[in-house]
């Protein structure tokens, strides 16, 4: 889309009828393209003598075709030629139609002159994104309100391929003659990265049609990460038009039952004139793999900052280890609330205080070469199966030599604190190798349960070759300082699993509360890919669900039963069932590859686990666009109507809607589906509450579900003697999302009886 603004000076003491003159926007050799006038301009009849106007002409054009290579015929009806019009003039762009980082392109909205530049730009990267958070400042140059929620904003590379960016702010408009910086963010994927990208801001015409015209097309040359600022240097940012100042402080870590703890403090001062609540600030420990691990904010309730006053953010989360803080920095986001999208806004170096400073640590013994291969032991772990604990140990052997070797028939023993358990311990093989060619590797896990109550500090496994002859040749005895149950998965990491034939990635998406009655469900998603070169069965997960106090619920993974595609991705579902007494606080979900050691023993193997399990989230306050797996569904023309079944007395209130089901484009296969559950509340006394499940995407509209598609309509109805007896004004409508059992609240709104509510 190409546009063109011009100004026209009547400098006659005359109107100057615009009905006589049109303009055509044209391309290279002499191409002409369907040019229209926008929809503001189009009932402006004449320019008063001695005076100006602006004209916005714009048309669709090659995806070839350079603002360079553009121009614009200013054109008068002419009925005595052929074509009946003569060619005023043809004006051309003063520039390339671009502008960079300093400069300001001055454009036209509707009625409104703007200003536009780029004042500057924050990035960092990791192994998947670039993200890049641009500053811009934005005057409104004429005496008219510019509403800023107008524009939007979306990043092109050279291959013309486009990027939607997310601006930092909501319901933000601009005074006669004001300027405020604003801020957009996009995350750029490596593989359409390049040097030459450019930031497009774009407004609508304002007609029924909302088409976006160019308004600002700035070229982003030669980005690069932003260093990160040390401690107690201040960063100055602008959030939904307020101007904040953020600095980091000192952190400590803390290590408590095998977990690594830091805590870290951001003051914050508000340079407005009037008091403001606490943005949705989200806080990260960012590894240089680019690995995120959230910080949480301790107390964020009605967090209010009053004009030039410092306020401290506690700032608590669990890490990996205290070493990789050495190379590590504290980054903060936006959180669009209602996209879920991420801004990013600025970075810190992390420094610990004095007394708190990194330690040289030393690992046990957890390597060893024997006859050209190559032992590691990858982990080991102890982990709940019912009355009893297990303890898996994982190895992983690599062929060093020149070549090829058998693969060893071990046998071996668990060692707690320096005994050995007379029992062998059982070994099971995770890949299906025969022989090891030079390079190549195998895994297998050695495994023991031991009572739960048995308290261990130093665990070690002693291991044991028995030849072909049924000679024990021992290996080594493999100890570590400290045992953990599960690894710490960062936000963006994906958990692998390496299982030849099996392998794939598994990624933590989301968690949820559903209630009923009686019991609790936590419900979370996990995306998982296969990494496999052919069509293959999901590989199975194992894990369970752990509060703050130690109390343990084993987690049900929802089955899929039809292979999937190389590449492929298939969200799925898990779940526990909890007491309604059980206690929320301090949760964590742990998960791992599911391999079955012996009948009725399932181990997770290189177990992961998150902290990052939220919730609660708010209810949308609107029926549009209303995420439920892989559908949006929106409402509208929702009518609750007094009714009689008899025709006589009035019992029956019937509630119909209109409404849209789509899925969402490219959206994955899901392990499991959900209902949707409609209820009228009139919230009153006495109470007058009924409601109806839906199934969803069924092919064949039933009173029961809703179908895909736009503009259709459904209706049910709710009997009771007693709504002849009451005075109805406003209801609430509910929207929940149903699973097994157990619902949780999507969206609502208040609405009036016997009308239709838009």
């Amino acid at each position: 889309m190409a546009s063109f603004t011009l100004k026209i000076d009547n400098k006659s003491n005359s109107s100057l009828n615009l009905l006589d003159y049109w303009a055509r926007i044209k391309g290279t050799e002499g191409k002409k393209y369907i040019t229209k006038l926008v929809t503001s301009d189009v009932k402006k009849p004449t320019v008063p003598a001695n005076n100006s106007t602006y004209l916005t002409f714009y048309a669709q054009v090659d995806k070839s075709a350079t603002i360079s290579t553009l121009s614009i015929d200013f054109l008068k009806w002419d009925f005595s030629r052929p074509n009946y019009e003569s060619v005023v003039g043809n004006l051309k762009p003063g520039n390339n139609g671009t502008i960079t980082l300093g400069q300001t392109q001055n454009s036209r909205l509707n009625q409104n002159l703007l200003g536009i530049s780029l004042k500057k730009y924050t990035m960092y990267e990791d192994s998947k994104y670039a993200y890049v958070n641009m500053e811009l400042n934005i005057t409104n140059s004429s005496s008219l309100l510019l509403k800023l929620d107008d524009l939007q904003y979306q990043v092109t590379t050279n291959s013309k391929q486009i990027l939607s960016g997310t601006a930092g702010y909501k319901d933000l408009s601009l005074k006669a003659f004001e300027t405020k910086p604003v801020t957009v963010g996009v995350a750029i994927p490596r593989d359409k990265w390049d040097n030459n990208m450019t930031l497009q801001v774009l407004g609508s015409e304002g007609g029924e049609s909302n088409i976006l015209l160019p308004l600002a097309n700035i070229v982003l040359t030669k980005l690069k990460s932003t260093a990160a600022l040390p401690v107690n240097k201040p960063n100055t940012l602008n959030i939904n038009g307020n101007s904040l100042t953020i600095e980091a402080g000192e952190s400590t870590v803390s290590e408590l039952e095998g977990k690594t703890e830091m805590t870290s403090t951001v003051t914050i001062v508000n340079n407005e004139p009037n008091a403001i609540t606490l943005p949705s600030l989200s806080f990260y420990v960012k590894t240089k793999e680019g690995l995120l691990y959230p910080l949480q904010i301790e107390k964020t309730e009605d967090v209010t900052f009053l004009p030039k006053m410092k306020q401290e953010l506690k700032l608590i989360g669990q890490i990996p280890n205290k070493q990789v803080l050495g190379t590590s920095q504290l980054v903060y986001f936006l959180k669009n609330e209602e996209t879920n999208i991420k801004s990013f806004l600025g970075n810190f170096a992390i420094k610990l205080s004095n007394g708190d400073q990194e330690e040289n640590t030393s690992n046990a013994s957890k390597e060893k070469i024997y006859n050209g291969l190559k032992i590691e032991q990858l982990s080991i772990q102890r982990t709940p199966n019912n009355l009893n604990d297990l303890i898996v140990a994982e190895f992983k052997v690599t062929n060093t030599s020149k070549v090829a070797k058998p693969i060893l028939n071990i046998e071996g023993n668990f060692v707690l604190d320096k005994v050995q358990l007379k029992e062998n311990s059982k070994i099971k093989s995770l890949d299906s190798t025969l022989v090891l060619a030079p390079g190549q590797s195998y895994r297998f896990i050695a495994f023991t349960t031991i009572p739960y109550t048995q308290v261990v500090k130093n665990y070690g496994f002693k291991m044991t070759e028995v030849t072909a002859d049924s000679k024990k040749n021992s290996i080594h005895t493999f100890s570590v300082d400290n045992i953990y149950n599960a690894r710490l998965l960062a936000e963006n990491e994906e958990y692998q699993i390496e299982t030849v034939g099996k392998r794939g990635s598994v990624k933590f998406l989301n968690s949820s509360l559903y209630e009923s009655s009686s019991t609790n469900l936590v419900y979370a998603e996990l995306e998982y890919v296969n990494n496999e070169q052919r069509a293959n069965a999901v590989t199975s997960l194992n894990g369970y669900l752990r509060n703050k106090k130690g109390d343990i619920i084993d987690l049900k993974f929802e089955s899929y039963e039809h292979p999937i595609l190389p590449s492929d991705q298939l969200i799925m579902a898990t779940y526990a069932t909890l007491p309604r007494n059980f206690s929320m606080e301090g949760l964590e979900i742990f998960f791992g590859e599911a391999v079955t050691v012996a009948e009725g023993i399932t181990a997770a193997v290189s177990p992961v686990y998150t902290d990052n399990v939220k919730l609660t989230a708010e209810p949308k306050n609107n029926f549009v666009s209303i995420p439920i797996q892989q559908y949006q569904l929106s409402i509208r023309d929702i009518g609750a109507y007094i009714m009689s079944s008899d025709s006589f007395a009035a019992d029956t209130i019937e509630l119909q809607f209109e409404y849209d089901l789509l899925l969402n484009e490219g959206a994955p296969n899901y392990t499991t589906d959900h209902t949707i559950l409609v209820e009228f509340d009139d919230m009153s006394n006495p109470r007058f509450k009924f409601s109806q499940e839906f199934k969803l995407g069924e092919l064949e509209s039933k009173d029961d579900n809703l179908v895909l598609g736009k503009g259709l309509d459904k209706t049910f109805r709710y009997k009771n003697n007693s709504i002849g007896s009451k005075q109805f004004g406003t209801f609430q409508l509910n929207i929940y999302d149903v699973y097994k059992g157990h619902k949780k609240l999507i969206a609502r709104r208040t609405l009036d009886m016997g009308t239709i509510n838009k």
